[in-house]
């Protein structure tokens, strides 16, 4: 648990910085409107947070015990063991350390260059996929990782400009790396939240950039965040939702009868939970992802300022393994990402699979190649153009290379021809310049000519 004590350390952080970061990078590219709204929504968190002492959520502050024991595990600063091992540094380490730190600051500015933080979309040249394991869990206490009862990859996919939401059932048929053949939902019980990403890898041929892992207490709490969300509940789900209330000691949040309700944390998560009430396993994954596209037709609505506080709120409560650069990018594009169009799928895909021993066997052939269609759906169409691209270009080089064959063989015949030129000029005829100097002289003349033209023949031939 302690990457969830830091990942709370680390939202405090995000609340408090990402404003100002944002300013920053969007201040190099963009300039106007953009950035004066950037700037108003700093004072805005400036204002609401005050200062940062005095931050605090209104949820429960977590202190890490890890930190804290590497930090007085620490020798103080001055301390004599640590100036005992200190040692003045060389002109050679001074330019190493130099030199890093240009190579980190030319690194920065290149991840900064090819990244539109105004629109969220990678530019030409990034993967305009990315794809997010959401992972709900049934974990009541940390003895273990407890099942993966929600596995969801949510996708947000800036060429084709969709949110997709894709289940995987937890009765689904996996090979498991380095575990053999289970159900899909054992590989996160015994190897947590990287093993199940390796396992989606591995058999679906699909890239898992990041994952999120709650449980019911944290998922309740981020619903919370938002503010609930709007959920129909019809009237055969009411005594299965109250009954998960009652198993998380929630009964004041009982429902009477079906309706569409503003549904509060724990109400929704029961609401999640429920499979015994239409198809099983597959009505309760769709159940989830409706909650998820209420939860983002929550957040549609609110501004920049808000959502940058729903973020930072959520990191404190989310298990995950996204660095604070990523987590910038997603937070800059996040107004932008909320506003596409968004898809639901879950796999098996109705007839594309068999059920055998309680387990879901699909189709991997067919199931994969309709995945990867949905999920790289506007990438697959911009590597097929520059993949026709490429082709054009090879058949024009090929063409000019034949043009320059072509070309080369004149220049070839043509010094063929000089050369043969050049060889009779050498080898000119003796006789030839007084014969033709013969013509147009008087019959006398021509009579001298040709006994000199004749002794010259013999001359020559002796």
């Amino acid at each position: 648990m302690g990457g969830l004590f830091t990942n709370r350390s680390y939202g405090r952080l995000f609340v408090r910085g990402s404003a100002a970061a944002l300013i920053f990078l969007l201040s190099s590219g963009v300039k106007g409107p953009v950035l004066a709204e950037a700037i108003e929504i700093q004072q805005d968190i400036d204002i609401q947070i005050g200062n940062p002492g005095d931050f605090i959520l209104d949820i429960e502050e977590w202190d890490d015990p890890q930190m804290k024991n590497e930090q007085n595990s620490a020798a103080p600063s001055g301390s004599p063991e640590t100036e005992a091992v200190t040692e003045p540094e060389t002109e050679t380490e001074t330019e190493t350390e130099a030199e890093a730190e240009t190579e980190t600051e030319t690194e920065a500015e290149t991840e900064q260059e090819t990244y539109d933080w105004q629109s969220g979309r990678p530019l030409a040249g990034e993967d305009a996929v990315y794809n997010l394991l959401l992972i709900g869990t049934d974990r009541r206490d940390e003895s273990w990782n407890g099942n993966s009862d929600v596995m969801i990859v949510a996708t947000i996919n800036t060429a084709a400009k969709k949110i997709i939401l894709t289940s995987f059932m937890r009765d689904l048929y996996a090979d498991i790396p380095e575990r053999g053949v289970h159900k899909l939902n054992y590989a996160y019980a015994v190897g947590g939240a990287e093993t199940l990403a390796a396992t989606l890898e591995s058999n679906y041929d699909i890239k898992i950039d990041n994952y999120a892992v709650v449980d019911f207490e944290t998922m309740s709490e981020l619903i919370d965040i938002v503010g609930g969300v709007e959920i129909t509940v019809t009237d055969d789900e009411i005594p299965i939702l109250n009954g998960y209330l009652v198993s998380m000691k929630s009964e004041k949040d009982f429902l009477e009868k079906g309706g569409t309700y503003k549904l509060n944390g724990m109400q929704a998560v029961a609401y999640m939970r429920i499979r015994f009430v239409g198809n099983n396993d597959y009505q309760r994954t769709q159940r989830q992802r409706d909650v998820l596209q209420a939860l983002l037709a929550e957040m549609k609505d609110l501004d920049t300022a808000e959502l940058m506080k729903i973020a930072g709120s959520s990191l404190m409560l989310v298990e995950h393994n996204i660095d604070m650069f990523q987590l910038l990018k997603l937070a800059g594009g996040l107004p932008q990402y909320l506003k596409y169009e968004i898809e639901e799928s879950r796999v098996p895909y109705d007839g594309l699979f068999v059920s055998q021993n309680e387990m879901l066997i699909p189709d991997f052939e067919e199931t994969i190649q309709r995945l990867r269609a949905t999920i790289y759906e506007g990438e697959a169409k911009d590597q097929e153009e520059e993949s026709e691209t490429q082709e054009e270009e090879s058949e024009d080089q090929e063409e000019e290379s034949e043009t320059q064959e072509e070309e080369s063989e004149d220049q070839e015949e043509e010094s063929e021809d000089q050369e043969e030129e050049s060889e009779t000029g050498e080898k000119p005829e003796p006789l030839d310049a007084i014969n033709s100097a013969m013509g147009g002289l008087s019959s006398s003349a021509q009579t001298v000519l040709g006994s000199f033209s004749n002794f010259c023949e013999k001359l020559l031939a002796f």
